[in-house]
């Protein structure tokens, strides 16, 4: 390819990053970009917002992002990589399941889970489409349970969305998107390092669901041998389990659905196995099994009500250390450990 032309193309897809998402491929403004304000006439409400998924989700089992409304622009990635699409699953997913968990701004943005297939295989997917009124300007997606050698590595049997993520919220009992951000990040500073000194506001019923299984609250088995799983939201962050995750960064909060208190979000958790064991409260020596260090992608819906944090459910995936992240909009939240 002739030089010019190559330097030529690079340079304009390193603009469209840049000015598209506040994309990493390109140095970050000082502000995150903004799609440009939705006319009237293209406002999309929740149904429309949802019906945009629909449509995307279809597109993807398609392998046809012309089924779906795209800006002509609109930027890709899958797992903290850009991908030129049709590319990755837009490739290779075969089917897409009934679960949905919706988090929905109308006029903004909108999110889901979903379970669905490749190449037969399932797996669970979180989505995030950013628009520009009805028109589609970028998607994010988080994978997991996908596995070159077959074995699922999430549960993904089937299941159905917990009805507490449907239920909506009195509007007097409504409060300011600020203020639903700074309660669902008490849990990330609360993880982050984690000695059982800053618990976050857990409601009573809280569950934690991570890749299809349940995190929180599960019987102790038969040997009783415990876990933090085994513990409540609360519980397990008093007795000062999560040590080893060491640094939470990169925090992004990207939709705020105040009609059902729903926040969604998306990280990096790091952990530089540095910490080999560590004692919890009530005296149990937890023993880091990974020898080296890894990173968390981190997709996580968290449920807002009363000023606390309810249910949460979580989609990630374990990366090179240090994963940069691709897009860099959203309400950013900072980590103790880069502050």
């Amino acid at each position: 390819m002739n030089i010019k032309i190559l330097s030529a193309t690079v340079a304009g897809l390193l603009l469209l990053g840049s000015s598209a998402f506040g994309a990493a491929t390109a140095p970050a403004p000082a502000a995150a970009a903004k799609a440009a304000p939705a006319k009237k006439a293209d406002y999309c409400d929740r149904e429309c917002l949802k019906g945009v998924m629909e449509k995307y989700l279809a597109a993807m089992v398609a392998h046809d992002p012309s089924k779906a409304p795209f800006a002509k622009n609109a930027l890709y990635a899958e797992n903290e990589i850009f991908l030129k699409m049709p590319d990755g699953i837009w490739r290779t997913a075969t089917s897409v399941g009934k679960y949905r968990v919706w988090v929905v701004e109308p006029g903004r943005d909108v999110a889901v889970y979903v379970d669905a297939t490749e190449n037969g295989l399932p797996f669970h997917l979180a989505v995030r489409l950013k628009m520009s009124g009805r028109t589609i300007v970028g998607s994010e997606v988080v994978t997991n349970g996908r596995d070159n050698y077959g074995a699922p590595t999430g549960n993904v049997q089937p299941r159905e969305p917990r009805p507490q993520f449907a239920e909506v919220v009195p509007v007097k009992d409504r409060v300011s998107r600020q203020e639903m951000i700074r309660i669902a990040n008490t849990y990330f500073d609360g993880i982050e390092n984690n000695v059982g000194d800053h618990v976050p506001p857990f409601s009573d019923d809280c569950v934690r669901i991570e890749n299809g299984n349940q995190t929180s609250g599960r019987p102790i088995p038969a040997n009783g041998v415990v876990s933090s799983a085994n513990y409540g939201c609360a519980e397990s962050m008093r007795l000062g389990y999560y040590r080893d995750d060491t640094r939470i960064r990169d925090r992004r909060y990207l939709i705020v659905d105040q009609e059902h208190g729903l926040v969604y979000a998306h990280c990096f958790f790091d952990h530089d196995a540095v910490i080999r064991s560590y004692q919890l409260k009530n005296g149990q020596t937890v023993t880091i099994s990974r020898k080296s260090p890894w990173t968390w992608v981190i997709s996580e819906i968290f449920q807002v009500r009363n000023g606390k944090i309810g249910q949460v459910e979580a989609i990630n995936y374990a990366a090179p250390y240090g994963q940069p992240t691709a897009f860099r909009d959203g309400v950013p939240m900072p980590s103790h450990a880069t502050r």
